[in-house]
């Protein structure tokens, strides 16, 4: 749509908008490459560690937030060498 649009534009128009497309883009991305987002997992796993009935599961959606999550959970099965049995065998994921 956007480039539809700006080819229906007058000729003389389509150089400014496109730089200017162009410029917000670049500016876009460097304030979001360096703005560092941390998942508050500690706070999670501390949740779930006081709050936790024996029988309640903790879902993980995403597989690559397994490992912080562990790393806050526990430590034992974060350093282990495989993270997944070592859960297993605490009885936290059946």
């Amino acid at each position: 749509m956007a480039s539809q649009s700006l080819f229906r534009m007058k000729a003389e128009i389509r150089p400014i908008l496109i730089s200017a497309m162009i410029i917000l883009s670049i500016a876009t991305l460097l304030v979001q490459q360096n703005t560092i987002t941390k998942d508050p997992w500690n706070k999670a796993a501390e949740y779930i560690q006081t709050n936790n009935q024996k029988e309640d599961k903790v879902i993980i959606i995403a597989s690559y937030e397994i490992m912080p999550f562990s790393y806050y959970f526990d430590q034992d099965c974060f350093h282990s060498n495989d993270l997944y049995t070592c859960s297993y065998k605490k009885g936290y994921s059946r």
